[in-house]
């Protein structure tokens, strides 16, 4: 059994009113409270007048007050149930609803049915339907005391002089509501005879009484309980109906009026009423809404309202639901509902410090919702063509029901957005509806990257995913409409479904993720026929709307359109030296070439072209375009035609655009990413690092090694893995990278470049989400934390070079270090590239360049025409012969580096001379002062 504040829903009960009746129910009910204080009240009621011939002046109403779908009907039903008396009654004293010393008896009350005031009209009024109820159970007690009789003593029992009294008090109300009637019709009083029908019709209250009075006791009661359901809805009858209660039915010793109202609706009503009677241009409006206001409150006063509770209170509590004898715990109401729309759709919405607007705080759309997706079936995980009905249903309800909280405007902005199938286009689309939302403060600010995002102009392929949750941001800072907030949430979980649906698309098809998909990623029996097909493929003709780049991107990355970060240079990491950015940077192309150079070169140890290959290799998933001049200013013009996320590149290039977040990007299709760079490779980049085992992109793959068990999938494993783990598929994450980023810009140390990125990455990885568990069943399914495996080798990567830095540093002051040739071509090159260096040691070693070992033995062992193999002595003849300087200011130590055995290639000799690299390059600077 749960704990008393755990929230039980029964499956079944999610329309109409639920009555609660049991002990258990009393327990775990929303509104254990709010029946606690009405039973309070109904007793404080009871309890101050017990004097039937003598009311005191107070309220015999019972108000349950509340938005429309808060259960104020539920609960008006439940304690009516409760004071008809029976099971419920003891049910409800063993929960303690009841004050501990009250005078509420068990079946006192004499119950009228539940009054409806949508019925009434100005030809029936709420007085004329209790009389006739009342006199309906007359009849229908004289039916049955007669059912009872044999048909020759049929009536001699009945109690005549009681029944003949309650039937006289039944005309001389009927006669006052006549005497009523006909005044109200009058337009004014010409005579003593109507002042006499006005006189006659101010008696109906006491006779009123008198017979609710005597038709309780005449069937062993103490009191009629009359209940009314939201009043207020009544809009043009609903002022008669207070009147009358307040006149007629206020004598606490006759009657307790349960009623259900929404306050401000019905202030609402008495202000309509007041209107058309009142000179609008003699009385202005505040003074009706003051009127109205007084009058409602003296109508229900405070002490005689119970509140009900509000959906922010209930959906943090613990929830319980019970289908049969099925029963799922949930560890809150908010939490539920976003488990189970991931359960089953595997969308993905968060709660985070907040409740996520998708959780409704609306009993009645709580209960909706949550049986919606409780009767929906779980989601497969190997087969997700059945999953499709399960995303239809819940986006039904989102793109049509949910929707219904936003203004008129909005939701037809949304009706054109959800059926818009141009994917490309979805972003310019957005931005457009954004900038309606634009302050005119914000427009005269100096940020002249959401003035370049605004811009009418610019190319719909240039309007990114970055850009859009970019503006929004800036629209959420400044908003305090909810209105507003609404909106925007629901653009950031229309993003949500997007991206997941897109990447569910690309996360099951070779050909859909990469397009045209490498042979080196099939299984060796499937490459010739891929082969085949991509041949076929090539030959056929497409038309595209905008230009053949379409061709090559997956679906995911039309939706994001080249990022899915867009933020203002130095936002993200501390500037190097305060002047130039770390997190977007111009980087240099003519580097960028002499690296991609060497990966190839010949004359390169394989440790070397390995150093050289990762490096290449970071600044491909970290560059996200080109770049032509030297200008201050990296914000992208997107008015330019072409993709510029997607051109490929080419020797011609003169700096690229170096993105720390752009790395998330270039995941969604990895082969793109090294495939842009083709031209400046010679060759093909992503099938030569696929090929090479310690390469960057093979290392990754080895650490995403997780099974999937999808027989509609042709990804390989480690494919599958890499992009599961790499791809951002939720709009949460979005934000949180970005927020974490700009909370932890101010924990950076005062490293060099390469350290202040590893942090940068390192703080990612630490963001803290994990997804719900894909299956609830399993109890060692924790849920899946978001790691970002595939960031581990780029931090490794990255504390290698910082790690060099700072043997660097110790190496200018004199220290001894150890350093290997391709630590220091690491070191070099990714800061040759990157350009300036934070640190005064750093600087120093890039302004002069590092010797290498080429560099050295130019003359003797690097030639081209050495032949090998040879053995030392002959390493040391050549080296004498040709470099006898060299040699002979420091013989020994020639003789103890270079090892006895022989040597196949001057890559392997130079393995051997890289372990005392420092020694070489001293005793070779020594000699050439």
């Amino acid at each position: 059994m749960e704990d008393n504040n755990t929230i039980i829903f029964r499956m079944g009960e999610e329309t109409g009113i639920v009555i609660e009746k049991t002990e258990e129910q009393f327990e775990h009910s929303l509104f254990k409270e709010q029946y606690k204080q009405a039973l309070n009240i109904v007793n404080a009621i009871i309890s101050g007048s017990k004097d039937e011939d003598k009311d005191a002046p107070m309220s015999n109403i019972v108000a349950f007050c509340g938005d429309r779908g808060e259960g104020k009907t539920s609960t008006l039903m439940t304690i009516r149930n409760i004071l008809i008396g029976g099971d419920s009654y003891d049910e409800a004293k063993n929960s303690d609803l009841f004050p501990l010393k009250h005078d509420i008896k068990e079946n006192s009350f004499k119950v009228l049915n539940l009054v409806d005031p949508a019925f009434f009209d100005d030809k029936h009024n709420l007085l004329e339907l209790l009389i006739g109820q009342m006199y309906a159970d007359i009849l229908k007690d004289d039916d049955e005391k007669a059912d009872k009789k044999d048909d020759c003593t049929r009536g001699i029992n009945m109690d005549i002089a009681k029944r003949n009294h309650l039937i006289q008090l039944f005309h001389d109300v009927h006669k006052s509501l006549n005497l009523i009637d006909k005044a109200s019709n009058k337009s004014a009083y010409d005579n003593l005879e109507e002042v006499a029908d006005l006189a006659a019709a101010i008696e109906l209250k006491e006779d009123l009484n008198k017979l609710m009075r005597c038709y309780a006791k005449y069937f062993g009661k103490e009191r009629v309980l009359i209940s009314i359901d939201d009043l207020d809805l009544n809009v043009t009858e609903g002022y008669t109906m207070a009147e009358e209660i307040r006149k007629y039915l206020s004598s606490p010793s006759a009657c307790v009026v349960l009623m259900s109202i929404k306050v401000e609706q019905m202030e609402e009503v008495v202000q309509s009423y007041l209107r058309e009677r009142i000179n609008k241009d003699i009385i202005p409006n505040e003074p009706i809404i003051e009127m109205a206001m007084r009058y409602v409150l003296k109508f229900i006063p405070e002490n005689r309202r119970v509140i009900m509770p509000k959906g922010l209170g209930i959906v943090q509590q613990p929830l319980l639901i019970v289908d049969n004898k099925m029963e799922e715990s949930y560890p809150s109401v908010k939490e539920a509902v976003v488990q189970l729309i991931y359960q089953k759709t595997r969308y993905i919405f968060v709660n985070g410090r907040n409740i996520s607007p998708i959780v409704p705080t609306n009993l009645r759309s709580l209960r909706h919702l949550i049986d919606l997706l409780w009767e929906l079936p779980d989601a497969k995980r190997d087969n997700e063509a059945d999953n499709i009905e399960n995303k239809t249903q819940f986006k039904n309800y989102f793109y049509q029901s949910w929707i219904r909280i936003l203004d008129e405007e909005n939701i037809k902005f949304v009706r054109e957005l959800v059926n818009n199938e141009d994917i490309s286009a979805i972003n310019k689309f957005i931005i457009k509806k954004l900038k309606s939302f634009i302050t005119s403060d914000l427009l005269l600010t100096n940020d002249d990257l959401l003035k370049s995002i605004l811009d009418e102009g610019n190319q719909i392929q240039n309007i990114s995913t970055g850009d859009v949750f970019y503006v929004l941001n800036h629209i959420e800072a400044t908003n305090t409409d909810s209105k507003i907030a609404d909106f925007m949430f629901f653009l950031k979980a229309y993003y949500s479904i997007k991206l997941y649906e897109t990447y569910n698309f690309i996360s099951r098809d070779l050909e859909t993720l990469f397009i045209e998909p490498k042979t080196c990623l099939l299984p060796k029996t499937e490459k010739k026929k891929q082969g085949e097909v991509q041949q076929e493929a090539k030959q056929e003709v497409y038309i595209y709307k905008y230009d053949s780049q379409l061709r090559k991107l997956n679906l995911l990355q039309r939706l994001v359109n080249g990022a899915y970060f867009t933020y203002y240079p130095g936002d993200l990491i501390p500037r190097e030296k305060g002047i130039e950015q770390r997190d977007i940077r111009r980087i240099s192309g003519d580097k960028l070439r002499e690296a991609f150079a060497k990966v190839k070169e010949k004359n390169v140890s394989e440790a070397e072209r390995l150093a050289y290959l990762k490096v290449c290799e970071f600044f491909v998933l970290t560059t996200n375009r080109s770049w032509k001049t030297k200008e201050e200013t990296l914000i992208f013009n997107r008015k330019q035609s072409g993709r510029a996320y997607f051109d490929v590149f080419t020797p011609s290039n003169n700096y690229f655009v170096f993105d720390v977040l752009s790395i998330f990007y270039n995941v969604v299709n990895i082969q793109m990413a090294y495939n842009r760079w083709d031209s400046i490779f010679k060759g093909d980049f992503f099938e030569y690092a696929y090929e090479k085992d310690k390469s960057l992109l093979r290392e990754t793959l080895n650490l995403l090694n997780r099974k999937y068990k999808t027989p509609d999938s042709t990804l390989p494993n480690n494919i599958h893995h890499f992009i599961s783990d790499a791809i951002i598929r939720f709009s949460e994450l979005i934000l949180s990278i970005i927020d974490n980023a700009i909370n932890q810009r101010d924990v950076y140390s005062e490293g060099g470049n390469a350290n202040n990125l590893r942090i940068f990455y390192d703080n990612i990885k630490k963001i803290g989400i994990r997804l719900y568990p894909l299956d609830p069943n399993d109890k060692k399914d924790k849920g899946h934390p978001i790691e970002f495996i595939f960031l581990d080798k780029i931090i490794e990567l990255l504390n290698t070079i910082s790690s060099t830095d700072n043997k660097l540093e110790d190496l200018q002051h004199g220290k001894s270090v150890k350093l290997k040739s391709e630590e220091r071509i690491l070191c070099q090159v990714f800061n040759e590239i990157f350009g300036k260096y934070t640190k005064e040691s750093a600087v120093k070693i890039d302004s002069a360049k590092p010797i290498s070992l080429d560099e050295i033995f130019a003359k003797s062992l690097a030639k081209r025409e050495t032949r090998y193999p040879k053995t030392k002595g002959s390493v040391l003849a050549k080296l004498k012969a040709q470099d006898s300087k060299l040699y002979n200011a420091n013989t020994e130590m020639w003789l103890q580096i270079i090892d006895n055995k022989e040597y196949k290639s001057w890559g392997e000799l130079r393995e051997e001379l890289n372990k005392n690299y420092d020694e070489i390059v001293k005793l070779y600077q020594s000699i050439n002062k």
